[in-house]
């Protein structure tokens, strides 16, 4: 049975108090390429349950374009044909994409231009939303680089933990999951 949860049930989130909007604004920056969040190690069953939180209220979601809000979405029809399906919703004013490439990981990318402390905030909190309902590490990343994450929340610990590059904005080995 899939858990019926809201973003609102899990709004407080605990952000590493070391973690300040001008240390890693710099990680925002319009550089031509998107972010990721992934949830890691990921179950039918744990997509089954995220795809239920993003297609209800607070979200709008669409899926090939059309209104998916409050419908059930078959996570084995969209994962068997991945390059055929794009579910999209936003979080606060930052739209979210949701790839259907493996069972083992769910994939989000977004847009940073123009992202706002406000702006993080909220997909902070969508972080911790999907790994308290999944019990997964969620992470969120440069594109197409997993094991550099930005930030982290690993629902056992019930933190966000930012993860600064080492030199200068270069992400380096030593920056890993």
């Amino acid at each position: 049975m899939t858990p019926s949860l809201t973003l609102l049930e899990y709004a407080i989130v605990s952000i590493d108090p070391g973690v300040s909007w001008d240390a890693c604004k710099a990680d925002f920056e319009a550089d031509g390429s998107l972010r990721d969040i992934y949830v890691v190690g990921t179950t039918l069953e744990d997509w089954r349950a995220v795809l239920s939180l993003v297609t209800a209220p607070p979200y709008s979601a669409t899926l090939d374009g059309k209104d998916a809000s409050g419908i059930s979405v078959d996570a084995p029809a969209l994962l068997a044909h991945p390059a055929a399906h794009l579910l999209s919703f936003r979080v606060g004013r930052v739209d979210l994409c949701c790839h259907f490439f493996s069972e083992d990981e769910v994939e989000f990318d977004f847009v940073p231009n123009g992202l706002t402390e406000d702006d993080l905030s909220g997909l902070l909190t969508f972080m911790s939303s999907v790994a308290r309902l999944t019990g997964k590490l969620v992470v969120m990343t440069p594109e197409n680089v997993p094991t550099h994450p930005i930030f982290r929340f690993d629902p056992q610990r019930g933190i966000i933990e930012y993860l600064p590059p080492a030199y200068g904005g270069l992400l380096t080995s030593n920056r890993r999951v």
